[in-house]
């Protein structure tokens, strides 16, 4: 993920987006893999935490993405979640036809929440540079307190942005290269 890339996809997407009151909290979501068992309770809860995020801190609306790893149960979970969350929302469902808004939901958003299964979802999310909170540490323990800097819970995480200066190697090596090449 470049800054380009993030400018260009936030230009795609405005139209779409500025139909839902700012501030913006984005959520990506991906699913269950050999590790993670996103089952609909883990849907459920993370609805919970999102919701309530998102009115305490005065956020105007949800832009939600799902995966192609995210279930069906737990797709749909997610939906009547919003659905009756009393919030204005925008839901991307990745089985569905329709354009992946996943860049513009990153590069659109005020912060973002992102499940902790995908180190490249959250790579991608910090490198956006804006406040990040990890739903799922409690999957992983000690694994992601060694990448990402915090305690693992079950809670909505802070990720500490520092880590996306170490993450966001493909803009450290586009750089180098250019550097190198005198740009």
């Amino acid at each position: 993920v470049t800054a380009a890339k993030l400018k260009s996809a936030k230009n795609y997407w405005k139209d779409e987006f500025s139909n839902y009151p700012e501030p913006h909290l984005g959520v990506v979501v991906g699913g269950s893999n050999k590790t993670v068992d996103f089952n609909v309770s883990e849907a459920e809860q993370l609805a919970e935490l999102m919701l309530t995020k998102a009115r305490t801190e005065g956020f105007g609306s949800v832009l939600l993405t799902t995966s192609r790893r995210t279930g069906k149960a737990e797709t749909e979970a997610l939906h009547q979640a919003l659905q009756s969350g009393g919030l204005p929302f925008y839901f991307y469902d990745a089985d569905s036809d329709a354009e992946n808004p996943y860049f513009g939901i990153l590069a659109s958003s005020d912060a973002l929440i992102v499940t902790a299964e995908s180190f490249s979802m959250m790579s991608e999310a910090l490198a956006a540079a804006k406040p990040v909170f990890a739903y799922g540490l409690h999957w992983y323990l000690g694994k992601f307190h060694k990448t990402w800097g915090t305690a693992a819970s079950a809670e909505l995480t802070p990720v500490d942005p520092k880590v996306a200066e170490v993450t966001n190697t493909a803009q450290v090596i586009a750089d180098a290269i250019q550097s190198r090449l005198g740009k």
